[in-house]
C-alpha cells in the first residue's frame, strides 16, 4: 500500500508538472503576442528572431507533447501561432511595401539623371 502511495503521488506530480509547462508556453506566446499587437514597431529584427524561437518551442512541443495538452490548450495553442503568424505576414507585407517605394525614389532619381542628360 506504501509503494502504491508512492507511485500514485509521483505519478499526480508528473502529471502537474507536464500539465505545467504546457500552459506556461501557452502562457509565454500568449503574453508575447499581446505585446507584439501593441508595440509591434518597436521590435527589432533580433526581437523577431528570439520570438520564432518562442512560437516554435510551442509548435514543437504542441507536435511532440500533444497528449500533455487539452482540448482548451491545444485550440489556444494554435489560435495564438495563427495571430503570430498572421503578425509576421503583416510585417513582410509592410517591408515589401517600403523595398517597393524605395525602388520608386531610385527610378525616379534614375530619371533625372536620364533627363539631365538629354537636355544638355
Amino acid at each position: 500500500m506504501k509503494n502504491f502511495l508512492k507511485i500514485s503521488l509521483f505519478f499526480l506530480l508528473f502529471l502537474m508538472v507536464s500539465c505545467n509547462t504546457s500552459q506556461s508556453k501557452i502562457s509565454e506566446v500568449e503574453n508575447l503576442v499581446k505585446e507584439m499587437k501593441s508595440d509591434k514597431k518597436k521590435y527589432t529584427d533580433k526581437d523577431w528572431n528570439k520570438s520564432d524561437t518562442i512560437i516554435l518551442r510551442l509548435e514543437n512541443d504542441l507536435e511532440i507533447n500533444r497528449d500533455n495538452y487539452n482540448p482548451e490548450q491545444i485550440e489556444k495553442a494554435n489560435n495564438l501561432i495563427g495571430q503570430y503568424k498572421a503578425l509576421t505576414v503583416k510585417r513582410e507585407l509592410n517591408n515589401f511595401k517600403r523595398s517597393i517605394n524605395d525602388i520608386k525614389q531610385q527610378l525616379n532619381g534614375a530619371l533625372n539623371v536620364f533627363k539631365d542628360s538629354i537636355s544638355n
